[in-house]
């Protein structure tokens, strides 16, 4: 059975009726700012702050130097910078504690680049909006041990740098000749690292090694513009959206790591995007003659012979100017065990908000420093589906609810994330309800200044049509909102001017309601 967006917001409202939430509050008098005020005030924070969000080093790796000391790689975003490069520090290893701070050196002479952050293509944005990478720059890089070469995408070109007899960091890297598009995930060979394979245009290709020109080897792609989907539906190399979003693997292909002869091989990964087509079998559920349907796609495995330290900063930046910043890891959550992230299956939405009010109340009475009649909920993405059922939910816990990007019906969202937990929503349809922010939104305030959605217009993981859905139900039942779109933006604010007016509108947001 299809459902079309108005018969879920239908389907998931009819239960809740036109009620309407408690709670009413008196706002205490506070400091006006102007809009103007505001934006200064972020401006100059980012400044102040922008080294926080990239103290910590990325994808470190390690190589043992001719002369007994160890060469530390990793990636970082310079002080007072916003595109991200590869540094590298030297330590002798020795068992007498050393509090010495190490001494990082850029390994790249950046101006070798020759590059800005305009000239980015629009793959390696996707790629990184996936990644949920934040800054420009090296966003990746891959080191072979044994030789030093190093190897690294940026700005639509491929480069590759390395240390020679009369040449130590920082080094002058020299660009491959690639196929033409943007090389994505290159990987060098391990037997032989001058040859790198990437992948470009749909389809594998191979570089370097003393290849004079670009060598296909992969024939997925027809070459037609990328956007005709129907058109040429076949890529190689490249995992699909939900392997890269939802499984976080970015890569689809892969060297052979050893061989015994003088082959070399790559597995990789074909994905077919056509129009599927639907099986009917009967059911295993009923004896009455009914069918189930089945979508499959093509996956297939072949074989050929031949990178966020921008959710700290903002944090950092509520906290400096005077409000009390707290952020619970609640059941659901990952990192903490299967048993952990388990908890929520079946029941999105209920056991973490009461993580999320046990913990807020609990500190309130601990530290004496938390108001309870001034508090704010704030989140992304499903931090935003949070937010908007705490102030449905809870209305007296939470004055102000500031939702990014929200999912506001799983039955909208993607089936490889949302099934894990939910199951299928034929089966479970009374625990997709209770989940939904649709259901509950009767349960808004009625009184102004407490509910600000925001969310990019092009969003392709949490789709617009998700905001469209409540702001329906919203506008039905007369609750007051307001709404901040970002046209052409995706899931992450990727453009400067759109993160700067987010801040400032999410300050300016807070500072004249809480």
């Amino acid at each position: 059975m299809s459902l079309n967006l108005m018969d879920i917001v239908n389907m998931e409202v009819r239960e809740a009726g036109d009620g309407a939430a408690a709670g009413e509050y008196i706002r205490p008098p506070s400091k006006r700012y102007t809009w103007a005020e505001v934006r200064q005030a972020v401006h100059d924070l980012r400044k102040e702050l922008s080294s926080l969000s990239t103290m910590v080093p990325m994808a470190i790796s390690f190589r043992k130097l001719s002369n007994g000391k160890t060469r530390i790689y990793f990636l970082k975003t310079p002080q007072n910078g916003w595109e991200i490069t590869l540094l590298y520090t030297d330590l002798t290893l020795t068992n007498q504690p050393n509090s010495a701070r190490l001494d990082w050196k850029p390994l790249i002479e950046p101006v070798a680049l020759g590059v800005s952050s305009g000239k980015w293509s629009r793959e390696e944005q996707l790629l990184w909006e996936r990644q949920r990478v934040a800054a420009w720059g090296i966003a990746s890089y891959e080191l072979h041990a044994k030789t030093g070469r190093v190897l690294f995408p940026c700005a639509s070109s491929l480069f590759v740098a390395e240390e020679g007899p009369n040449q130590s960091p920082p080094l002058v890297p020299r660009s491959l000749n690639t196929s033409g598009g943007a090389p994505l995930t290159p990987a060098m060979c391990p037997r032989t690292p001058a040859l790198v394979a990437h992948a470009a245009r749909g389809d594998i290709w191979l570089a370097g090694g003393g290849i004079r020109r670009p060598t296909r080897l992969t024939y997925a792609c027809r070459g037609h513009e990328p956007d005709r989907l129907a058109d040429d539906p076949r890529q190689a190399g490249v995992p699909c959206y939900v392997t890269q979003e939802e499984f976080s693997r970015y890569t689809g292909f892969w060297w052979q790591p050893k061989s015994d002869d003088d082959v070399y091989r790559i597995v990789y990964e074909e994905v077919d995007e056509s129009d599927v087509k639907v099986f009917s079998f009967p059911s295993s559920q009923t004896s009455s003659g009914e069918v189930e349907e089945f979508s499959i796609r093509s996956i297939r495995l072949l074989t050929i012979s031949i990178l966020q330290g921008i959710r700290q900063l903002r944090m950092h930046m509520l906290a400096a100017r005077g409000f009390n910043v707290v952020a619970v890891d609640s059941r659901g959550s990952k990192h903490r065990g299967r048993a952990w992230e388990a908890a929520i299956k079946g029941k999105m939405g209920q056991v973490e908000l009461d993580d999320q009010v046990e913990v807020l109340q609990w500190l309130a009475k601990e530290t004496g420093c938390i108001d309870m009649e001034r508090v704010a909920i704030h989140g992304w993405s499903y931090g935003g589906y949070l937010s908007l059922l705490g102030l449905a939910t809870r209305p007296n816990i939470f004055k102000v609810c500031v939702a990014g990007a929200p999912v506001t019906s799983w039955r909208l969202y993607d089936t490889a994330y949302t099934e894990r937990y939910m199951g299928l929503p034929a089966t479970a349809p009374h625990a997709y309800t209770r989940a939904s922010v649709l259901a509950h939104t009767p349960f808004f305030p009625d009184q102004e200044g407490r509910l600000l959605i925001i969310h990019g217009l092009a969003d392709e993981n949490v789709h617009f049509c998700h905001t469209a859905a409540l702001l329906s139900e919203l506008v039905r039942l007369g609750k007051p909102h307001r709404v901040q779109v970002y046209p052409g933006e995706r899931h992450s604010l990727r453009a400067m001017h759109a993160a700067k007016h987010y801040e400032a509108t999410l300050l300016h947001f807070l500072h004249e309601n809480l």
